[in-house]
């Protein structure tokens, strides 16, 4: 995750040190789960076809360790992610 403030990123960043991941668990529908580290990404999730709505889980995971930056007031860590079916 990175710095963010008032709508934008601040330059230069502070970031978190570990990054986040995100995974889906297999079973049901789901062929294969993968857990992925962002900001790269990349599929996590296989699946078989539905005949209708399904559920899928997402597991979102961000270690965070005492020598993480504190953030000046008003700024927070934040993080884009955009899923494509």
């Amino acid at each position: 995750m990175t710095e963010w403030l008032d709508g934008s990123y601040v330059f230069p960043p502070r970031r978190l040190e570990s990054p986040m991941s995100l995974s889906v668990r297999q079973g049901g529908f789901i062929d294969a789960g993968y857990e992925k580290q962002l900001p790269h990404g990349s599929v996590i999730a296989v699946g078989s076809a539905t005949n209708g709505e399904e559920e899928l889980e997402v597991i979102l995971r961000q270690p965070v360790s005492w020598t993480d930056q504190a953030l000046d007031e008003g700024h927070r860590y934040e993080i884009a992610v955009t899923f494509t079916i």
